[in-house]
């Protein structure tokens, strides 16, 4: 089944799928309640128990293994099939599977024949993967939160939605600091002022969803990551052209995007360092995708090519093991040339101490420098591999 080619989706959903699973007689007597002076036991698997999630996958997996498909506890996708007459035969061998095990479909949750569906929240398409614009629209209405259950509401409404945001990690240091130091309450409290800008520039942001397209695993991958002392931030892209020593950004397109914040070290710390650091925690979080690929990593950072070649000085050599068991080609790159890094982990938020107060205007200009900016020559090639 290929996700970056597909012509129908279907998806089919389970009606109430963990009670449609039938426990063995001798293991009833494990799982129950007292109730009346009386000890009932259960005899379907129970929604709320710690290891059910694990025991429905397993069970599922089983019952689909002859099935081309995606499944995730009870969603099902079905995106094989390059007609419509031979996606039909997929969806009925699913369905057949399902009824020969008794299990029973949730028709009104479930869609089939469709050029788009929404999958675990997100929008699934041939233009790539991007979130449910339900979701979108529910953090940016939003109202003020005023109570620490609503305020981890939010936040996690947004964490779920950053995986297609390209500056996340900093927009909610703020907040982040601020619900950190909070009881699980539902009273009304303060909320100080730093917090609640960062609750508009996480709003704000859902203008800047990032559409990520799939993977082509014939093809390299590129990857440009930053870092500062307060964190770093990551892009995963593949080109249309071949990748020679200058690089189009308009034939790049993007695959993953990964950021992250970190506290500051006690002591100083090199430029050099945290950029190491963040390509090793961006090769690391990107592998299951990368793994048995080609990554071509490119760096404003001239000396690290030489740090990674020696890999004598001990506060790097972890980081520069673990580069070292990807195959990675790592190329310097002019700062000048490479911006869209610099602002992926420098964007500034208006007001915020830890930033320079650069003009949210100003930034947009830069982007679009970015955009406009014809070709990204590179120099001094390292190869790395396993």
């Amino acid at each position: 089944m290929s996700m970056k080619s597909f012509s129908f989706a279907s998806r089919i959903d389970l009606l109430k799928a963990y009670w449609q699973i039938c426990l063995y007689p001798s293991e009833r007597d494990k799982l129950g309640f007292f109730f009346n002076r009386k000890v009932l036991s259960l005899n379907r698997l129970p929604f709320g128990l710690s290891s059910s999630p694990g025991i429905f996958q397993r069970l599922i997996d089983q019952i689909l293994s002859n099935v081309s498909s995606l499944v995730y506890q009870d969603d099902i996708l079905i995106l094989a099939g390059n007609s419509r007459e031979e996606h039909k035969q997929y969806v009925l061998q699913a369905i057949r599977s399902l009824h020969s095990h008794g299990l029973v479909i949730n028709l009104e949750k479930s869609t089939f024949f469709d050029a788009q569906c929404i999958f675990l929240g997100y929008k699934i398409s041939l233009m790539g993967i991007s979130p449910n614009s339900k979701l979108i629209q529910s953090l940016k209405k939003f109202h003020t939160s005023k109570t620490p259950y609503q305020l981890r509401a939010f936040r996690g409404l947004f964490n779920f939605l950053s995986h297609n945001i390209l500056d996340s990690a900093k927009l909610s240091i703020h907040l982040n600091e601020f619900i950190g130091t909070l009881p699980k309450s539902r009273k009304e409290i303060p909320v100080p002022a730093d917090a609640q800008k960062d609750i508009l520039a996480m709003k704000d942001s859902m203008s800047r969803i990032v559409t990520l397209e799939f993977p082509d695993f014939s093809k390299d991958f590129l990857l440009m990551c930053d870092a500062s002392n307060t964190g770093y931030d990551s892009i995963l892209t593949q080109s249309h052209a071949p990748i020679n020593d200058s690089l189009n950004p308009k034939q790049l397109y993007p695959i993953a995007v990964h950021s992250r914040s970190w506290d500051a070290l006690a002591h100083s710390a090199t430029p050099t360092y945290y950029e190491l650091k963040s390509i090793s925690r961006s090769l690391t979080f990107f592998s299951p995708l990368i793994r048995y690929s080609r990554i071509h990593v490119f760096t404003d950072h001239k000396n690290l090519l030489r740090i990674i070649m020696d890999g004598s000085l001990p506060i790097y050599q972890k980081y520069i093991f673990n580069i070292c068991n990807f195959n990675c080609v790592i190329k310097f790159i002019e700062g000048h040339n490479n911006p869209v890094a610099d602002d992926l982990s420098r964007s500034p938020l208006e007001g915020g101490p830890r930033y320079s107060k650069l003009h949210l205007q100003e930034r947009k200009k830069r982007i679009l420098m970015i955009c406009n900016n014809p070709f990204m020559s590179t120099q001094n090639t390292y190869h790395l591999s396993k």
